[in-house]
């Protein structure tokens, strides 16, 4: 069942959200349970983030760009090509 903020909201009828009480009642909101959440989401997505930066960097790290993955470039005889 939605709020009564929310079902204004969606009505269109945004003067609503001017009025004191309800800028009280939404800041009490999220002091209690929005701003708790939110850092936990975002803490959780940084850290997402961050271990999928490795994962690619670890990646790109074992993958040259000739295609060899993690062994030296031999000459044809095997021995190194230099």
């Amino acid at each position: 069942m939605p709020s009564a903020i929310e079902t204004s909201v969606r009505k269109g009828h945004l003067e609503v959200l001017g009025d004191p009480l309800v800028q009280t009642l939404l800041q009490t909101k999220w002091q209690r349970f929005g701003q708790a959440t939110f850092l936990a989401q975002v803490s959780l997505y940084l850290v997402w983030v961050v271990s999928q930066t490795f994962l690619v960097w670890l990646h790109s790290d074992r993958v040259r760009g000739d295609g060899v993955r993690g062994v030296e470039a031999k000459g044809a005889c095997g021995s190194d090509a230099g």
